[in-house]
Formats: C-alpha cells, structure tokens, sequence
C-alpha cells in the first residue's frame, strides 16, 4: 500500500507545487468579504452540509443519509443501512441535479456541472489562490487553475472551470471540481467530493464521504488507510479507477472500469462493488508478497444470496461483488506491490 500512497502523493505534490508557486507569484488579491456570511447551510443535527438547502432555490428537505450525521459513525451503510438497496448517487448524478445535469447556485448565477452534457470552456485565466475562514464559508474558483483551501468550518468550495485543487481542511465539506482536470482532497470529516468534467483525482479523509467522479477517466480513492467511516465511491461516465477499503462501496457507472481492492482491507472489512459487468470492467487486487507470500484467492457464492459472489484472501472476507454469480479466480488480477503487471492471476 505505501507504494502506491507514495506514487500518489509525489504526482500530487507535484500538481500542487506548481499550482502554489503560480499563485505566489502572480496571485490577485482575493475578493473574499470577511464580514459576508457566506457559510453554506448545515442539514438538521449540525453534521453535514446540507446540499439540496445550499444548490436549490428552493426549501427542501435533506435526505436521511445527509441530515443525520450520527448514521455515518455506523459500521453499517450510511444512507438506508442495506447494501443490496440502490444508493441515491448510484445513477451517476446527485439527487438534486436538475434533468440537464446542471446543479445550479442561484446565489452565484453559475453552474456547477457533472456530466458530459457540458463540455469544459477554452477560457483560461490568472489562477487564484483562496483560503476559507474559520468559521464556514463557500469559495468559488475563476476560470483559471486555482487552489482553494478550506478552514476549520463547514466549507463548500467550488473550483470552476480549469484544472484545480480543492483541499478540506476539517469540518464536513463539500467539494466540486467543476470543468477541469482537479484534484480534491477530503479532510477529517464526512466530506462530499464532486468531481466533474474532465480526468479527475478524488481523495478521501477521514470521517464517511461521498466521492463521485463525474464524465472523464477519474480516479476515487477510499479508505484504503485504515482510518475513517465508510466511503461511497461513483466514477460516473469514463472509464474509471476506484479503489476501495474498509467497508467502502464501489459502484463505477459507465465506462470500462476498474475496482481495486487489496490486503489493506481488514478482518471484519468487506469492500461491496455494486456494477462490475464481465468483459467490460476488471477487478484487481494488490498485495504485499512479504505478507502474503503464497496468496490464497478464492470466490464462492455469497451464502446470503447466491447471485453475489465472495472474495477471499487468505480465509478473509474482502469483497463482495453484487449480481456476479459468474465471477470466478481467473477474473481477477493478482498483483504485487512495486509490479507494474499481475504475478498471477487467479493464483
């Protein structure tokens, strides 16, 4: 695992650094109010952002697995608490996206856009560079490739078109990428990260968060650290990479997808993948050879119901892969940490 984390985080410190020497030498001021209130509403209970009040212009009320935040510390399914049941988000579009697949700010007279109906604009201008206060607030990115960092609140950053970076700092967060290649970044708490248009890298935190990738070839990484609640993972259109952990739930949407387990999944862990389609998507699964010298990989049918499948490493529980009666070993790469191809497949 840790080769992988270092991979990542030097290709992000590399987009990071040079975003940050951008901004240092050509940064505008920002226009930020100190004084405005800003802050995006919080659900009912006070531990999520609540969507559907910020990004509609109307008074709704906030779904069940948003407005109750003590759900997320259940080692159960944070949204209806069963994982055979559709998630909200699992179409490839949050609920509160209108048919045109534009969630749209009023308040900013802007869209913040997640599918392909809304190709990325040429347009690219000064990057900024925008930090939150402490006490909750929303940025919103120009057209150019900013950075925007949250604060000790309830944030909610919206990148923008362009390539972008978009960090939650604490607090529970929501995070949109918007046209761009970006990067988003989850904090400590129950965090929701938007990807949108373009090729995307989406990280989680600690805390149960929601990650979607939106239309591009994206890359959503869970709780593959052993740390923080249960993380729902969608790619949306593209084909996308997700990796999961814990107890985290993988649906990739349209596109040739790839689910990436590994022997970061503890005992007592099972990663769910909702959609796998055989001879479209793989699933590969890492491991470290010095732990699992001689690895034992299995699938049977999930005793529950057997449309499911089971995957076992070593005699441990690590998947469950829904409508995948047919899954078998051979279906699955095999591979060692610091190979760039499968040492076996279905060994």
């Amino acid at each position: 695992m840790y080769w992988l984390l270092g991979l990542l985080a030097a290709a992000l410190a590399g987009s990071a650094a040079d975003a940050f020497m951008k901004n240092a030498l050509d940064e505008p001021e920002s226009s930020e109010d100190p004084d405005a209130d800003d802050s995006a509403p919080l659900a009912e209970g006070g531990g999520s952002i609540d969507l559907l009040a910020y990004a509609a212009p109307e008074e709704v009320d906030a779904p069940a697995y948003m407005a109750e935040p003590s759900a997320s510390l259940s080692p159960e399914l944070p949204w209806d608490h069963d994982p055979m049941d559709s998630h909200p988000f699992a179409n490839g579009q949050p609920a509160h996206e209108s048919p045109d697949a534009s969630w749209h700010d009023p308040a900013l007279d802007d869209g913040v856009h997640s599918s392909d109906s809304f190709p990325p604009p040429e347009d690219r201008t000064t990057p900024q560079l925008l930090r939150a206060h402490d006490g909750g607030q929303t940025l919103q990115g120009g057209p150019g490739d900013d950075t925007l960092l949250g604060g000790a609140g309830n944030d909610t950053l919206n990148g923008g078109p362009g390539n972008d970076i978009l960090v939650a700092v604490a607090g529970n967060n929501a995070l949109n990428g918007g046209p761009g290649d970006d990067i988003l970044i989850g904090g400590p708490g129950d965090d929701t990260l938007v990807g949108g248009w373009g090729d995307d890298l989406l990280i989680a935190g600690g805390g149960s968060n929601v990650l979607m990738g939106g239309a591009g070839d994206d890359v959503l990484i869970g709780g593959i650290d052993g740390h923080g609640g249960q993380n729902f993972l969608n790619g949306g259109a593209g084909d996308d990479t997700l990796f999961g952990g814990g107890d985290d739930v993988l649906h990739g949407g349209p596109g040739a997808d790839r689910f990436v387990l590994g022997d970061w999944i503890g005992p007592g862990e099972r990663v769910t993948i909702m959609d796998y389609t055989p001879g479209e998507d793989r699933i590969q699964l890492l491991i470290n050879p010095d732990i699992h010298p001689d690895p034992e990989l299995l699938v049977s049918p999930d005793p529950d119901d057997p449309n499911n499948a089971v995957i076992r490493l070593d005699g441990e529980d690590i998947g469950l892969v829904l409508n995948a009666a047919g899954l078998r070993v051979e279906d699955i790469d095999l591979i060692a940490e610091g190979s760039e191809d499968g040492v076996a497949q279905g060994a």
